[in-house]
């Protein structure tokens, strides 16, 4: 009767750690929507305040670890572009990298989740902008799909901010990455001859 009564106990105890781990992994965790906090809060530097060390330098582009990290991402690196009329930056961070299509797609679909509907700052003493975007469902026949979100209200201050979610099928794996990014229009970045 003791032993059935502590086995029962024990089963208790892990299913409710088990099943707390399990929500806040899969829920909108405060850590995330902290970090997106950070990153979406420096956009307005491009963010020139999470470059840490370099990695790579090209003539064309850039790289640099960031000082501020997604809960769970494998790296998150600082893009920085250079071209004619525009030097940017990109935030950068892969999630997951997996051999398992039904991993990946479960991957994407909980960052959809903490994705879709944040609350986020441009800047840190600014108002708030709400992140919102039309899942492109995943799909193993497609070997890259996206999910670009928006930010709203969309403003003079906001309208290039560009948010994605992405999943691709590289050298044999999934890799599922967020970007956060200036969007502008490729005549701006590469004007023509005329």
């Amino acid at each position: 009767m003791i032993k059935a009564k502590a086995l029962t106990l024990v089963f208790v105890v892990f299913t409710v750690i088990t099943g707390h781990t399990q929500i806040k992994l899969f829920n909108n965790s405060p850590e995330f929507r902290k970090a997106l906090d950070k990153i979406m809060a420096d956009y307005c530097n491009q963010f020139r305040n999470l470059k840490g060390e370099p990695i790579i330098d090209n003539p064309e582009s850039s790289e640099f670890t960031s000082t501020v990290s997604l809960p769970g991402a494998e790296e998150c690196i600082i893009i920085q572009m250079r071209n004619t009329k525009h030097e940017t930056r990109a935030f950068q961070a892969l999630m997951l990298s997996t051999d398992s299509y039904e991993a990946a797609e479960k991957k994407y679909k909980q960052l959809y989740g903490q994705l879709h509907n944040a609350s986020v700052r441009l800047d840190n003493g600014g108002g708030r902008y709400i992140v919102k975007g039309e899942m492109d469902n995943p799909n193993e026949d497609k070997a890259i799909f996206s999910t670009l979100f928006d930010i709203t209200p969309n403003n003079n201050f906001s309208k290039n901010v560009h948010i994605e979610l992405s999943m691709s099928y590289e050298m044999l794996q999934w890799k599922i990455r967020i970007a956060v990014y200036d969007k502008v229009d490729d005549e701006e970045v590469r004007p023509s001859a005329n």
